[in-house]
């Protein structure tokens, strides 16, 4: 497994961990800069996001961030967004 498998393997746990939003704020965050990288995490990124919708408060506090990171990955991925400019990782293999 190299480096950005390891990487995205443990975002999808943090990504998980939507009884601490904090966590899964930041793995969301990780995870829209890293594009179709982070295509095999999307079925966790759908389940977050359906249990962040659930814990939503007032949609103009930092309680909605994590959904909103949520949406934004899952309508990129599925072509709804135009996504931001990926980098493109190797495998440290390919250098």
């Amino acid at each position: 497994m190299n480096k950005c498998n390891f990487g995205v393997a443990t975002l999808s746990r943090w990504i998980s961990q939507t009884e601490n939003l904090a966590f899964n704020l930041q793995a969301g965050n990780a995870l829209v800069r890293l594009g179709e990288v982070a295509r095999p995490v999307l079925p966790a990124i759908v389940a977050a996001r359906a249990a962040t919708t659930k814990q939503r408060g007032n949609q103009s506090t930092s309680e909605n961030y994590s959904n909103a990171i949520l949406t934004y990955i899952v309508d990129t991925l599925e072509g709804g967004n135009l996504p931001l400019v990926y980098p493109t990782f190797l495998s440290i293999s390919d250098r």
